[in-house]
């Protein structure tokens, strides 16, 4: 079983203005099979938290690992979804979505691929370009790029935000689907607590900056989520 642990996770980032503290011994662990929430108000280093387990970010104290090795994505495969989907504008739908093979220098399962395109509704766009796409169709190509990798570990940020409200709604039921087919572990940070609350299993609630955790929530209802962090940012 795959596994992602981190223990007494600390940041920081040292500054002209001097050193911000970004994590604070921050520790959970995500098993294969779940998805986990990370939930936190602005600064409190969730964005932080998805570059050290991208393997962007290798300084730090305490120990992160994917499947007991330390980040890297030279040797492991994780999947990034970022806000903006980090589409190349100048290459085709189709090129885009193939883009880590072709960095990495290796061959997707092609039957895999073909079911994941077309479980997203792709196979009419793999010709076009990105600016030729709605936002919604920009995200699903970003969602099918990180699900034909089969990543070890699938990161999110915030993926849903810029999409309007059908949209975004259509987009997460595309993403538990597919997510469904190919259950991989995977840590969605938003804002959102109805969006935790529909797509994950686990919902970690973050503390202001600097980013301590502040309870791991179970199969939470959005009103737990809600009430937790309202009182948890009041008392701050």
């Amino acid at each position: 079983m795959s596994r992602t642990n981190i223990r007494d996770l600390s940041v920081c980032y040292a500054g002209t203005n001097g050193t911000t503290h970004a994590l604070d011994r921050l520790s959970f662990s995500l098993s294969d099979g779940e998805i986990w929430g990370i939930v936190g108000p602005s600064g409190c280093g969730k964005s932080t938290l998805l570059r050290v387990l991208a393997g962007v970010l290798t300084t730090y104290d305490g120990e992160v690992s994917i499947n007991g090795t330390r980040p890297d994505p030279k040797r492991q495969s994780i999947g990034l979804i970022p806000q903006n989907y980090a589409l190349l504008n100048w290459k085709r739908v189709e090129e885009n979505i193939f883009l880590p093979f072709v960095i990495r220098r290796t061959y997707p399962d092609r039957a895999y691929a073909d079911a994941v395109i077309h479980s997203l509704g792709l196979d009419s766009l793999l010709r076009r370009y990105p600016h030729e796409l709605s936002g919604g169709q920009q995200q699903r190509v970003a969602l099918a790029r990180s699900f034909i990798q089969q990543p070890d570990l699938l990161l999110m940020d915030e993926p849903f935000s810029a999409l309007d409200t059908l949209t975004a709604e259509r987009c997460r039921r595309l993403f538990r689907e597919v997510w469904q087919e190919n259950p991989v572990s995977t840590l969605l940070v938003t804002h959102n607590i109805f969006e935790a609350a529909e797509l994950c299993s686990h919902v970690a609630i973050l503390s202001q900056s600097p980013g301590r955790l502040v309870r791991v929530l179970h199969t939470p209802t959005a009103e737990d989520i809600r009430l937790l962090i309202e009182t948890q940012w009041t008392e701050n």
